[in-house]
């Protein structure tokens, strides 16, 4: 499971840029089509880059100008959310960027996020992940995130929010596996967002945490 490492903000103009990861303040240079900051390797045996092109405000017809520039400086991560609501414009500028940089899909590592489904958090996870693949355009994410622990209408404390989690997750977890062992992929990875460490570890027996 992932639990975001990076951080990336970057100017639309003129790509000047700042980066945590792990914590600590870096500068990065790298020459063309390289991947910046490097990659690791998950769990479920995938690489995965250590920094990304976080798309959070950036919409519209920002979309396409800054993941061509992204492209090009050896980003390779990119990360959006449903909430972000930019992921159909994301999916066609990858689509239409990705040849003229001589990359195809399997060379970049898309992660989305999605609020939880009170009323349905199995069916809504479920749901919510086919929609993210039909908007970005791609047979498969390779991370799918939990964006918050709780629904953005449900309150802090509301008892219900643990057992919405362990469901959602769960779902993620069906739809992960389903991965090893069908060509009709879905999802290669999943993590959280904003989780403190309790509520990671409850999720401990379900999948390869």
């Amino acid at each position: 499971m992932l639990v975001c490492p990076w951080i990336s903000r970057i100017s639309k103009l003129t790509f000047n840029f700042e980066c945590t990861a792990a914590g600590e303040h870096c500068s990065c240079a790298c020459a063309m089509n390289s991947v910046v900051g490097g990659t690791a390797k998950l769990n479920t045996g995938y690489d995965i880059p250590l920094l990304g092109l976080g798309t959070y405000k950036v919409t519209g017809t920002e979309v396409k100008p800054t993941v061509d520039k992204a492209l090009a400086f050896g980003f390779r991560l990119f990360d959006t959310a449903k909430y972000y609501v930019n992921e159909p414009e994301l999916g066609t500028a990858l689509e239409e960027l990705l040849p003229k940089h001589k990359l195809t899909r399997d060379d970049i590592f898309l992660t989305t996020k999605f609020h939880m489904n009170p009323e349905d958090p199995a069916g809504g996870a479920r749901s919510l992940v086919m929609e993210s693949l039909e908007r970005l355009k791609t047979s498969y994410l390779d991370m799918v995130m939990i964006h918050y622990p709780k629904a953005l209408r449900s309150d802090e404390k509301d008892e219900k929010n643990k057992l919405h989690r362990k469901l959602t997750y769960m779902e993620l977890e069906k739809l992960k596996s389903r991965c090893r062992f069908s060509s009709a992929l879905a999802m290669r990875g999943r993590g959280v967002v904003s989780y403190k460490k309790l509520r990671i570890y409850a999720f401990e027996g379900e999948g390869d945490l």
